[in-house]
């Protein structure tokens, strides 16, 4: 990444990502696991796809149409909940193209006829790791890579993503060490937002190092074009790789 004058190596990104997805956990991803995990509501839904920014892909029939849109969605996912039951990657796409072939009959329009986006997303909310969120920035970062795949092949796109998530462990998983011990997580701590003990349950597992790869793509795919003060809210400068 590179701000003016400075430049930022892989490692500081990949802690970048790290305390960038602790805290979004915190403070909104935490929630919706709840949320879905007690059975999703459409209410709960509308507010995932809002704060996705995925809620435009899905025209209102009727304007005046509120949350209870979504309960054809919510359908789809509780059959998916009873149906699959997530053990390796092929299972993982499988499920997404359920829930998007499921949904799509319901809310296609002229412009919109491919919710992989958020067929994934409500995915991940519900089974977590090894789902990987479909992002046009992460498709875009991938293919900067050399990953081929068509726009919307959610089978094409998970290859590529768990081929980069194999390359990049090593990193992944050290930037997850790194956030336990880190400025930011210490300030979290002292501000009774959460635990040392809970950082550290949360940092070790699959599903935490599988958004920490979600949002580095996401930033590769945008050129690493951040704001630096967010940078330093979550990395101190002392804190560089």
């Amino acid at each position: 990444m590179t701000v003016g004058v400075m430049t930022f190596s892989d490692d500081t990104m990949f802690r970048y990502a790290a305390a960038s997805y602790l805290r979004t956990w915190i403070a909104q991803d935490s929630g919706f696991v709840i949320a879905f995990e007690r059975g999703p509501t459409a209410g709960a839904l509308a507010r995932l796809l809002t704060e996705y920014k995925v809620i435009r892909n899905f025209k209102k029939k009727d304007k005046n149409a509120g949350d209870e849109r979504f309960q054809q969605f919510v359908d789809v996912l509780a059959s998916v909940k009873t149906v699959h039951a997530l053990a390796n990657a092929l299972d993982s796409v499988k499920v997404v193209n359920h829930i998007n072939d499921g949904i799509r009959p319901h809310y296609e329009s002229a412009k919109h006829k491919n919710f992989i986006s958020a067929a994934s997303k409500a995915a991940w909310m519900v089974f977590r790791h090894p789902v990987a969120i479909y992002d046009s920035l992460a498709c875009d970062a991938l293919r900067s890579l050399g990953h081929k795949f068509s726009a919307g092949n959610y089978e094409g796109y998970y290859n590529a993503w768990t081929a980069y998530y194999a390359d990049k462990k090593a990193n992944i998983e050290a930037a997850a060490r790194w956030v336990t011990s880190s400025d930011y997580a210490r300030r979290l701590t002292d501000h009774g937002a959460t635990t040392p003990q809970a950082v550290e349950d949360w940092v070790s597992t699959d599903w935490f190092q599988n958004r920490i790869c979600d949002q580095r793509l996401v930033w590769l795919g945008s050129g690493d074009n951040l704001p630096t003060a967010d940078l330093a809210a979550l990395v101190s400068h002392h804190e560089l790789a």
